[in-house]
């Protein structure tokens, strides 16, 4: 997959790879985190979807130095993932 996919400046057969869109939430995440502090904040944690959760997870193992904190909310009573 290219980056005119990813861009959706192209047309797609399917969704992109988890891996792009990993990918590209992390480039996102150090550029804006090279001049300025980020906070992700998540709402109600339990519900977040796979592929979603799949790109947070390389963002958050894979710091490069900047200032990125994550804020998330869980239910007590929620379920076990």
């Amino acid at each position: 997959m290219d980056r005119l996919h990813t861009l959706l400046r192209a047309d797609s057969t399917g969704p992109p790879a988890r891996r792009v869109v990993a990918t590209a939430l992390l480039t996102l995440v150090r550029e804006l985190g090279a001049s300025s502090a980020v906070v992700i904040a998540i709402d109600d944690l339990q519900w977040l979807d796979p592929p979603s959760t799949d790109a947070l997870e390389v963002v958050l193992r894979r710091p490069g130095g900047e200032n990125v904190r994550l804020i998330f909310s869980l239910r007590a009573d929620a379920p076990e993932p």
